[in-house]
């Protein structure tokens, strides 16, 4: 019998990058299909190996190059930043909020350092659980991870943009008008100099991917951008003992541009992960069962196929099925956009 199973995967940034560890899953042997999808982290694989084993999988992650997170769905330890603490008493208010959730096994809140921790069940807690108690506790969380990546890479463009505007000036005259500057050395020396500091501060992380991409034997898209940029910075440093042209400030002209792309696509998933959550925020959480003729509140993981349910008006409807028996009408607006409830 099959088995299915999805992990979650870090350091993955483009398309290239899903492709590469696609092919790594599918080369483990009874791995019937395998997808990636690089912009939630998430690779979903199907197997019929009964061998096949965890390790097998973190050993594939890591032979790629990427990081194994872990199994969706296992026991986690999530970390986050709490705001609006005055006192230990209020540290352990949440902790007590917290350890509430069913599925949670273990709250820590450090008081000092505005942090908590927990240690929950995959399969019966998401995020939105943790926000939640932590809002009840009367605090707020002050951060997630894709805020902070969004951050991350908006300083580094910021840092790109406030050296390479000044570059540009600087070999606009040339380039539009065919202007030398008096002193060629001192122009290339600025040239080099300047695109130095773009292509460490600004382009770290992208140099980082590059290498540990190759290191893998694959090549991502920052393999390319590295290539361009460092290609470009290289005959500013050869311009000093051969004749070339000084193209240094192209190079890091090719690494801002790829960094404020790069802000715009993190940008784009933070919205995208916002409204995500949101949505979610609107679905039923429990669902009222009737068994033995009896009303029984469960959560909605727990429904099964065949289970009748009630819903009242007003309230949200669990799970998509079949009506068999009442009548009233739904409000279908978020999924169809039609404004008129639907007779059901």
């Amino acid at each position: 019998m099959g088995k299915e199973i999805t992990l979650e995967i870090g350091g993955m940034t483009c398309a290239s990058c899903a492709n590469s560890l696609k092919k790594a899953f599918s080369d483990l042997e009874g791995v019937v299909k395998a997808e990636v999808n690089f912009a939630n982290g998430y690779a979903y694989i199907e197997y019929e190996n009964e061998d096949l084993e965890i390790e097998d999988f973190r050993d594939a992650v890591e032979s790629t190059g990427y990081d194994f997170k872990g199994v969706k769905g296992e026991n986690k330890e999530r970390s986050f930043d709490v705001e609006g603490m005055t006192c230990a008493s209020c540290a352990k208010s949440i902790e007590e909020s917290l350890e509430g959730i069913d599925g949670v096994e273990e709250a820590n809140v450090n008081f000092g350092t505005e942090k908590a921790r927990v240690l929950y069940d995959g399969n019966k807690v998401s995020g939105d659980e943790f926000k939640k108690a932590v809002e009840d506790a009367g605090y707020s969380i002050k951060t997630d991870e894709v805020r902070d990546e969004v951050k991350k890479v908006l300083r580094r463009t910021k840092i790109g943009w406030l050296i390479t505007a000044p570059m540009f000036a600087w070999m606009l005259p040339s380039m539009l008008f065919g202007i030398t500057w008096p002193n060629e050395f001192l122009f290339n020396t600025g040239m080099l100099v300047l695109s130095t500091l773009v292509l460490t501060l600004a382009g770290k992380e992208t140099f980082k991917s590059a290498i540990n991409s190759l290191s893998h034997g694959s090549a991502n898209m920052d393999v390319l951008i590295a290539l361009g940029a460092f290609s470009g910075y290289l005959t500013g440093i050869l311009t000093f003992f051969t004749p070339l042209l000084n193209f240094s400030g192209v190079g890091a002209m090719i690494m801002t541009f790829h960094v404020t792309g790069r802000y715009i696509e993190e940008r784009a998933k933070g919205r995208a992960s916002e409204a995500i959550e949101k949505l979610m925020e609107l679905e039923a959480s429990t669902a009222t069962v009737i068994e033995d003729g009896e009303e029984k509140e469960v959560s909605v993981d727990k429904i099964e196929p065949g289970d009748v349910m009630l819903v009242r008006p007003g309230e949200k409807i669990p799970t998509d099925g079949e009506v068999v028996d009442g009548f009233s009408a739904v409000d279908e607006s978020m999924v169809s956009g039609e404004s008129v409830p639907v007779e059901k």
